[in-house]
């Protein structure tokens, strides 16, 4: 694992051959697992566009700092995948398809990642 945690150091490691059909291949990534991660198509040809990526680090950590968040100790940049879970969910995404996009071995693990408590995915609230 990198200096600045897996979730950043996995993103601006994103290849090229990566990017096809509109997904995203990580291999071996979370869990030791291969996973692809759908996109649309505006950042699809974005994200071409922009490959390979800089190390970004130190301007994530002026961001964060500049709105004045703080998070848990270690865990800065793992906090990207709790607000995506979430804001994934209350968009109306389906909890399988983020628990594969997450590479997470269970449902109970994407359900802590989105902040919902079981009652809630069985629409209960």
């Amino acid at each position: 694992m990198s200096v600045y945690g897996k979730t950043l150091g996995e993103a601006e490691g994103i290849l090229l051959r990566q990017v096809r059909n509109k997904f995203i291949l990580f291999t071996k990534a979370k869990s030791r697992k291969n996973r692809s991660i759908p996109i649309y198509d505006g950042p699809f040809k974005c994200l071409q566009k922009a490959l390979p990526f800089k190390h970004s680090y130190d301007a994530f950590r002026r961001a964060v700092d500049a709105v004045e968040l703080e998070p848990s100790t270690g865990k800065l940049t793992h906090v990207l995948r709790h607000t995506f879970a979430s804001r994934y969910m209350s968009k109306g995404g389906d909890i399988l398809t983020l628990q594969k996009m997450l590479g997470h071995a269970t449902l109970a693990m994407t359900q802590k990642y989105t902040h919902f408590s079981p009652g809630y995915m069985a629409g209960g609230g």
